[in-house]
């Protein structure tokens, strides 16, 4: 069929395409129970995922192929399938002004809800298919884009990204159909398609692998409150409050003064500063099982450090690894209790390096990630490593001359809850905040991420 160039009628260029329209749903029309099909395929957010296919195939001529100048025109309309499954068909311009988008959504309870939500974007310049977009769970940051490989969106093979919170997951990955085969095709064939090389299990965590992290979370939020922020400050082995430079008590008018206005001062049982929260956070874990809790002096250790000649005659002097050496001394000390061995931070594996981000050098030895990359990465190791907590030591160069100085530490618990819903708790300096206040507070930094497996439920005690 021979495209018509844009000073003419811009009719979509794939009418001869439609004898798929059906294909993905005949074949799984005998697995069908009600409501939503139930698929074959291993993807368990699929079970869950209000297929489209039909209803797109109805609108076909009058929606997705039809004249850009009518499509205009149209006004939202609402179809339902053979299974009673309603869904919106309507259209809006992008806000480059540059694409119509021709939006597929069902029409399910909650607000902001967009799994299942589908999308076409053709370009206002000629009619053309630029995209189609598909939003598999129900979160508007995952995303799954479809392009035509090459320049006719008829033939060929089309090309798959898949992104979270902005990063690319899986780039490119082949699709063996025509772009125009999409429009009617469900997501379960596309998904069937590539397998092999789309990371599909991780859209759809279990919620039982994260009731640990959860309710380390809800534990953390009910006793920080015993706690101020105080310079300095932390709590020994034996659960005494303590200045972190020589284990001296903390004396209490700098705990009241830190107090004053901002906690019961009846219920404070002493002061902390961001790596004594960090400790008390990690002695939750250990005092239960050993009936104490680290030793101050076991976290000063140095580690492998990014050093040369010249830095090295200014580590102690301007303390420039204390929060590296610190996280990676109480996650060790966690998984020694966890394996019921002595590890050591340089061969224990505590380290976060993971590179999940496709066109993207995300890892630096020793350094760690921008702190912009934070949301989605905590989103990839909640869902490739549940059940765990991260410590992170914040870097920056300062001071002069300019050094890679590692100063303060934050406690991160990425999570899912009953409903799939991701959440990352942030407690820094006895005060939870959150993950997008870490990120605008430190944009220019770079944060070394440690790992450590949550506590059991009912088991933790800080």
């Amino acid at each position: 069929m021979t495209l018509k160039p844009a000073s003419t009628k811009s009719v979509h260029p794939v009418r001869a395409c439609r004898g798929a329209s059906f294909a993905g749903v005949l074949c799984v029309l005998l697995l069908l129970a009600r409501g939503y099909p139930a698929f074959t395929v291993d993807a368990g957010f699929l079970r869950a995922f209000p297929e489209s296919g039909e209803v797109r195939a109805l609108v076909f001529d009058g929606w997705l192929a039809e004249e850009l100048s009518r499509v205009l025109l149209l006004t939202p309309r609402t179809l339902t399938d053979r299974f009673g499954n309603s869904f919106t068909v309507r259209n809006e311009k992008s806000r480059d002004g540059a694409f119509l988008r021709i939006i597929v959504s069902p029409d399910r309870p909650g607000p902001g809800s967009v799994r299942g939500t589908w999308v076409l974007s053709r370009r206002l310049s000629d009619g053309m298919p630029a995209s189609i977009s598909v939003y598999p769970v129900d979160n508007p940051n995952i995303v799954v884009t479809l392009v035509p490989e090459g320049t006719s969106p008829e033939t060929g093979r089309s090309r798959l990204s898949l992104e979270t919170w902005g990063r690319s997951v899986r780039s490119g990955v082949p699709v063996g159909v025509p772009l125009v085969k999409l429009y009617t095709m469900d997501v379960s064939s596309v998904v069937s398609m590539t397998r092999s090389t789309v990371p599909w299990s991780t859209l759809s965590p279990d919620p039982y692998r994260y009731v640990d992290s959860a309710a380390m979370v809800e534990t953390i939020r009910s006793r920080m409150g015993s706690l101020v922020y105080l310079e300095d400050g932390a709590f020994d082995e034996r659960g005494r409050p303590v200045y972190i430079r020589d284990g001296s008590p903390q004396r209490e008018e700098d705990v009241l003064a830190a107090a004053l206005g901002k906690r019961d001062i009846a219920g404070i049982s002493g002061g902390v500063n961001c790596s004594g929260f960090a400790k008390w956070v990690i002695d939750g874990i250990i005092r239960p099982v050993t009936g104490s809790g680290i030793k101050i002096a076991a976290l000063k250790g140095p580690t492998s450090f990014p050093d040369n000649r010249f830095t090295e005659s200014y580590r102690e002097s301007r303390d420039l690894s204390f929060a590296l050496d610190w996280t990676r001394h109480l996650a060790s000390a966690a998984l020694s209790l966890a394996s019921w061995n002595t590890v050591r931070p340089d061969t224990s594996g505590v380290d976060v390096t993971v590179e999940p981000f496709s066109g993207l050098h995300g890892h630096e030895r020793n350094v760690g990630y921008r702190v912009a990359d934070a949301l989605p990465l905590l989103h990839w190791l909640a869902l490739v490593e549940p059940g765990h907590l991260y410590l992170g030591a914040v870097s920056r160069e300062v001071g002069e001359p300019a050094l890679r100085t590692y100063h303060h530490v934050a406690v991160f618990i990425p999570y899912f809850d009953a409903e799939g819903r991701f959440s990352c708790a942030v407690f820094e300096n006895a005060e939870e905040t959150s993950i997008t206040a870490f990120t605008d507070a430190n944009r220019d930094a770079w944060v070394h991420l440690v790992r450590v497996r949550a506590p059991v439920s009912g088991r933790y005690a800080p």
